[in-house]
């Protein structure tokens, strides 16, 4: 009836305030990582649960899209931020959703000796070998503005967050074969990878 039309406003606002909000928030995040201000709040976090409530937050009210399978183990326990891992969680799923064309996308969690792994893994546009190398620069971005909004600041914090965690992130794809993103995150941390936040593992400054 009329007062669909309306329904359909109020979730396509809401949608776009949603957008806003997370544009202010990564903004505000990566400043504070700039100023090295943003510090873990560690806590017992099962990484197959947040990978479930972020998937559902994401694939809600959402018809047609793409169809999204977890895989792994039942529970992957650990000391992380879990707040944080939700955030990167969010970025990696957005993305696969974003650019996945509409196909399965397969999300991984599970417990390899000393550290989890997370795998997003989508069968989408893919990213060139050229883009892969400058993917998590802030501001960076697989395909040109005009076709997808929001600024390429994702990657750049969840690079940094997995780094806080003494954890790595890497990402192999193929243009038109879809992208897999890997995480890994060690169950103990290091007293030394706290500081890692502005030190790369790889012990390059960032740009």
């Amino acid at each position: 009836g009329p007062s669909d039309g309306r329904v359909d406003a109020v979730v396509a606002l809401r949608r776009q305030v949603n957008r806003l909000e997370h544009l202010v928030t990564e903004m505000l995040d990566t400043t504070r990582l700039q100023i090295g201000r943003m510090e873990l709040e560690r806590g017992r976090v099962d990484l197959v649960e947040l990978t479930r409530s972020v998937v559902g937050l994401l694939t809600v009210g959402r018809r047609g899209e793409s169809h999204i399978e977890i895989r792994g183990d039942t529970s992957v326990v650990g000391t992380w931020d879990g707040a944080r891992l939700e955030q990167v969680l969010a970025h990696l799923v957005s993305n696969a959703i974003k650019y996945g064309e509409g196909r399965p996308i397969v999300v991984e969690v599970t417990a390899v000796d000393d550290h989890a792994r997370i795998v997003v893994r989508d069968r989408g546009i893919g990213i060139s070998q050229e883009t892969m190398k400058r993917l998590f620069n802030p501001f960076e971005r697989g395909v040109r503005v005009e076709h997808y909004g929001g600024l390429g600041l994702g990657l750049y914090i969840a690079r940094k967050i997995v780094w806080m965690h003494g954890g790595t992130i890497s990402v192999d794809s193929e243009l038109g074969n879809g992208t897999t993103f890997e995480v890994e995150l060690p169950f103990e941390l290091d007293r030394g990878a706290a500081m890692l936040v502005e030190r790369p593992p790889d012990g390059r400054e960032d740009p």
